[in-house]
């Protein structure tokens, strides 16, 4: 606020406590419209806006972005300790969301809360199907086809699912230019792994 002052600012409207900076509500709004957009792929997107609405909003949406400290995120990491995965993805986009606030002239360089905030340990979950239960899936989805339970384009894409180890949104994205039926590849534009 001093620095706001000092440079012909209102210092109130800098943020700061008692200021008239955005709520944590406006920011995260700011954030989904302006960064998500430009800097995120759909799924991340989703996953951004589902934790600032389930989690973020209510819990710190009414206060000043600006008065947010350290404590405060550590509150809302361990009200989500069930779940610590959510709980470190939280923190993260709450990092994110404050380092674009100080971008943004919104609080403070290098007064970003979540620094320092300790993770919660993840147990990596990395399963495969055992034969047994490929066999199965593979009986299920012939007796879906021939009975027409399914439609034959949802039992296709679990089938490209089962033999690639591709991702569900590569599958449900594809498009024939990244098939090469010759090769018998797919080549997949922008992938994660």
């Amino acid at each position: 606020m001093i620095t706001a002052a000092r440079t012909g600012r209102d210092p109130a409207a800098a943020g700061g406590r008692g200021g008239r900076g955005p709520t944590v509500a406006e920011l995260a709004q700011r954030f989904l419209e302006e960064y998500v957009p430009a800097h995120c792929k759909p799924g991340t997107r989703t996953v951004y806006r589902r934790a600032l609405v389930n989690h973020v909003i209510p819990w710190l949406g009414a206060r000043r972005a600006a008065d947010i400290e350290r404590a405060d995120i550590v509150a809302l990491h361990h009200a989500l300790r069930a779940t610590p995965y959510q709980a470190n993805r939280t923190v993260q986009i709450l990092s994110r969301l404050f380092t674009l606030a100080e971008v943004w002239g919104l609080r403070p360089d290098g007064s970003n809360p979540c620094r320092h905030v300790r993770r919660f340990r993840e147990e990596k979950r990395e399963r495969f199907l055992s034969d047994a239960e490929y066999a199965r899936l593979g009986a299920a989805l012939k007796e879906g086809e021939e009975q027409g339970l399914e439609p034959p384009e949802v039992i296709a894409a679990i089938r490209l699912l089962m033999l690639t180890g591709c991702r569900r949104s590569e599958i449900l994205t594809l498009h024939w230019d990244h098939v090469d039926l010759e090769a018998g590849e797919l080549r997949l534009p922008d992938s994660k792994t």
